[in-house]
C-alpha cells in the first residue's frame, strides 16, 4: 500500500477531486492530438484535450515495488 500525506487524504475526502486520463498522440508528421477521458473538454497547459472525439480505454494500473516496471494497457 502507498502512503499519502494528510493534505492528499483531505483532498480525496472532500469530494472536490476530479480525475481524468489525458492522452497526447503524436504522429510521425509531428501533428499532435489531445484527448481526454472525461465528461467535458479540458484545457491543460494551453492544450485543449477533446473529450468526445475518440474512444480510448485503459486497463487498471499495475504498480509494484522493487525493480519491476509498472504496466498499463491503452486501447484506441
Amino acid at each position: 500500500m502507498r502512503s499519502a500525506t494528510t493534505a492528499m487524504i483531505a483532498l480525496l475526502d472532500s469530494n472536490q477531486f476530479r480525475m481524468a486520463d489525458l492522452y497526447t498522440i503524436t504522429l510521425d508528421t509531428g501533428d499532435l492530438f489531445y484527448y481526454a477521458d472525461y465528461d467535458a473538454d479540458l484545457t491543460i497547459s494551453g492544450n485543449l484535450f477533446i473529450s468526445d472525439n475518440l474512444q480510448i480505454s485503459r486497463s487498471g494500473i499495475r504498480t509494484v515495488a522493487g525493480i519491476e516496471v509498472d504496466t498499463l494497457s491503452v486501447e484506441v
